[in-house]
């Protein structure tokens, strides 16, 4: 079988991943204008996770908001303040 091992779990670090599916990024140009997540990027993301994805990456995300931004709209990573726990 060419996909014996898609459904098992894989460690990556100290991370366990509940299976070999992975959602590639992508950008959906949803972010709030200051680059903080918005509740259609959290319903994307956690739609994709529902359905049994085991490893998302995040796509169009900026490190630098000042000067790096691919788009108006992407999500910026570059302070404390846009760091949210959430429960999916």
């Amino acid at each position: 079988m060419v996909f014996k091992h898609l459904f098992e779990p894989i460690w990556i670090g100290n991370v366990e991943i509940p299976n070999r599916i992975c959602h590639v990024p992508t950008d959906i140009s949803s972010a709030h204008a200051d680059g903080s997540v918005s509740a259609r990027d959290i319903h994307h993301h956690a739609t994709i996770a529902k359905g049994g994805t085991g490893f998302i990456i995040v796509g169009a995300t900026s490190p630098w908001g000042k000067t790096g931004r691919s788009t108006v709209t992407c999500i910026v990573a570059d302070g404390d303040e846009y760091i949210q726990v959430l429960l999916v």
